[in-house]
């Protein structure tokens, strides 16, 4: 997960959860209070198609990236490949999708 500045210069905000490295970051979205919130599916990285096939060291999870500490944490796991992600009109809960289950909605109170 990184950050371009506005001089063109790339910020390494999260690469690795818990010193494992990510799968494949693919969906992101922030909050109102600038947390970034983001899947990380097995995407392109189940053979050699679309990228390299890698051994995940973790398992497909959305994760949560707190704006004022850096701190990840998970905030939902279990997906079988989180793919989307986006905020309910209220704020109060967070959805993604899997290929194999279709959407699934979990609450976040504090978002």
């Amino acid at each position: 997960m990184t950050r371009t500045e506005h001089d063109g210069s790339i910020t390494v905000l999260m690469d690795k959860f818990e010193g494992k490295p990510l799968n494949a970051p693919n969906d992101v979205v922030v909050s109102s209070d600038g947390a970034i919130w983001f899947t990380d599916p097995l995407f392109g990285n189940l053979g050699n198609y679309e990228g390299h096939r890698i051994t995940p060291e973790l398992p497909t999870q959305v994760y949560r990236l707190d704006p004022k500490t850096g701190r990840a944490t998970v905030a939902a796991s279990g997906l079988g490949g989180p793919d989307g992600i986006a905020f309910s009109p209220t704020r109060r809960s967070c959805t993604s999708s899997t290929p194999a289950c279709g959407p699934l909605l979990y609450n976040r109170p504090r978002l």
